[in-house]
């Protein structure tokens, strides 16, 4: 029975970092020139927490992007923030951002840690 909940377990990491995966993987297509994104693929099983500016927890959930000063150049339209329920930084900080702050970054609740400064954000803020 403990040997099933395990394989059950393991079942519900390995989606959770799919689901994250291929949420980081669709924000980077949207980006223009993402070459300092170039670790983020999957290859072999690998999982987003090897790829570059993304740590995770023990689960292996994203637990941090940390992403500041890497020259990312577009929009956060097409990132998924609901696909995150375990982020609890975020550090874009210092690139080429623009556009408005999506709605759905309120979708991290558990969130402690946001820094978005020093891009082309527009004026708003959503609650």
């Amino acid at each position: 029975m403990s040997f099933l909940l395990l394989i059950l377990l393991a079942l519900v990491v390995a989606t959770s970092e799919e689901t994250e995966a291929e949420a980081l993987l669709k924000w980077k297509s949207s980006l223009y020139q993402p070459g300092s994104l170039a670790s983020w693929a999957i290859r072999n099983g690998t999982s987003p927490c090897s790829w570059y500016g993304i740590s995770c927890d023990q689960a292996g959930n994203v637990v941090q992007i940390s992403l500041q000063s890497s020259s990312i150049n577009g929009t956060l339209n097409s990132l998924n923030f609901s696909s995150f329920h375990n982020l609890i930084s975020l550090n874009l900080s210092d690139n080429i951002l623009q556009g408005s702050i999506p709605s759905g970054i309120s979708n991290l609740s558990k969130l402690n840690s946001l820094d978005l400064g020093t891009n082309s954000f527009g004026n708003f803020v959503p609650p």
